[in-house]
């Protein structure tokens, strides 16, 4: 362009978290000839077994893609810069203004280009913004899940910690059950001995009443035989006397 100095670069793009000033990059190319897989959109598997993993394979290709900016912006600064020299070495030989004019206009083209790229790498940056906030909110989703997973562990062993109490309670009960059967069983065992020794007792009891009837028996005809022979002596005196 008419009165520009050619000594200094005519535009100067920085790289999205980059420290050097005037690097210029168009790495929309470069990107689809190493790695066509990065301009895709990530998708998030939601029945993915190990989410974790996939988050994390996720923010490495990311870190991929911005390492991969950075180069692509190192390399077209570098060929920028080598340009502008070639262009001040023609521009120093040549004096026709007519060639000034063009070679003017293509540098104008080349600076459109190279604006034209750095609107593209502004928006692949915005784009990979776009994703990472995407991405955090998906790896908050996945926090929440885990989360959610950990109290259901809680709850799980605390009822299992409660189950073992119960069992413990129901065996202690069981305990006390068959200790109780054992001395039911031994009480009523001890109460067939004494129905038995009741039955024996009133076995006897009964063979001493049938003793005492026999003797109360053979008492009365002892009683009859002595009252029939004292009636036979009273009546004997009675007639002696007459």
């Amino acid at each position: 362009m008419a009165g520009s100095t050619h000594n200094e670069p005519l535009l100067v793009i920085r790289g999205r978290g980059d420290d050097h000033p005037g690097e210029i990059a168009d790495p929309a190319k470069k990107i689809q000839q190493e790695d066509p897989a990065a301009n895709r959109e990530m998708k998030f598997n939601k029945q993915e077994k190990d989410p974790k993993k996939h988050l994390d394979l996720a923010s490495n290709k990311m870190k991929n893609i911005e390492e991969q900016f950075d180069q692509a912006l190192k390399e077209l600064q570098a060929t920028y810069n080598q340009a502008a020299k070639d262009i001040d070495e023609r521009l120093s030989h040549d004096k026709k203004e007519n060639d000034f004019v063009e070679r003017e206009t293509r540098l104008t083209q080349r600076e459109k280009d190279l604006a034209e790229r750095e609107r593209r790498v502004v928006q692949q940056e915005r784009d990979i913004i776009q994703k990472r906030h995407d991405l955090n909110e998906r790896e908050s989703h996945v926090l929440e899940h885990e989360k959610d997973i950990h109290r259901a562990r809680d709850d799980i062993l605390q009822q299992r910690r409660d189950l073992m109490e119960r069992e413990t309670c129901i065996a202690e009960r069981q305990m006390d059950a068959a200790q109780l059967h054992y001395e039911n069983t031994r009480f009523r065992c001890e109460l067939d001995q004494l129905e038995s020794e009741v039955i024996e007792r009133e076995r006897n009891v009964i063979h001493r009443e049938m003793g005492l009837q026999q003797w109360e028996r053979d008492l009365e005809d002892q009683q009859y035989h002595v009252l029939r022979a004292l009636h036979t002596l009273y009546h004997d005196s009675e007639t002696d006397s007459d």
